[in-house]
């Protein structure tokens, strides 16, 4: 973009265009600098058929802005969709950030083939525990113990060994969403999550549902789900 353009301060609803060849620069005014590069507009003004609110006159903007608008609804949808359950952390290497937004995409679109290949019809939060569950029950592996010393007389707890998961404590009579004190986190912290296999309840943070489960984001006893840590 032009730096004239970028350093050029404006007032909301002023446009500002710089042409070179077959390439336009166009600058608006909204409630923020929107800019544009476009190769086939030139900076025309249009009616949106709108009206404002405040000044009670037609909204006008760039032509660039109003079609970007009316074709890029399937990538916002898909960012609406990805942005709460998203697998991205912060890292120094790119190439990790790339591989999760890939991820989430992926899943993004596997659950829209889903639906429509007579898929049980379920939100993308239900779909991704479904991945995450069929992954556990296909590849998960039995834990190997690496410690030295002197061997176990005992048998290890059940949820170290066996396939457990995470499931809400069904609400009661008087408890639309009840809660137990967990018996893993230290003090009496309270929880909403158990395991039927054991009989436990069991903290788990929001993160933990994600499809990818950061190591220190989460406090679980169950082995299955810190196998993909």
């Amino acid at each position: 973009m032009p730096k004239e353009l970028q350093a050029t301060t404006m007032k909301e609803g002023d446009a500002l265009c710089y042409t070179s060849g077959i390439y336009s620069a166009i600058k608006w005014r909204d409630k923020k600098d929107v800019a544009v590069l476009s190769t086939i507009h030139r900076g025309r003004i249009c009616d949106t058929g709108k009206i404002d609110r405040k000044t009670k006159e037609v909204v006008k903007k760039p032509e660039a802005v109003i079609e970007y608008n009316a074709n890029m609804v399937g990538v916002y949808r898909l960012h609406q969709k990805i942005k709460p359950y998203e697998c991205l952390r912060k890292s120094v290497r790119w190439y990790r950030k790339l591989f999760f937004h890939l991820m989430d995409i992926t899943l993004v679109n596997a659950h829209i083939v889903y639906e429509k290949n007579g898929g049980e019809k379920c939100s993308l939060l239900q779909f991704r525990h479904k991945v995450i569950h069929g992954l556990l029950e296909k590849y998960a592996m039995e834990r190997k113990s690496f410690k030295g010393g002197r061997p176990s007389k005992t048998d290890p707890p059940a949820h170290l060994t066996e396939r457990h998961f995470p499931t809400h404590i069904p609400p009661t009579a008087k408890k639309k969403f009840p809660s137990r004190v967990c018996q893993v986190c230290p003090g009496r912290k309270e929880t909403r999550w158990e395991c039927k296999q054991c009989g436990t309840s069991h903290y788990i943070r929001k993160a933990a549902l994600k499809f990818f489960i950061p190591k220190e984001s989460i406090r679980i006893c169950l082995y299955n789900i810190a196998q993909i840590m």
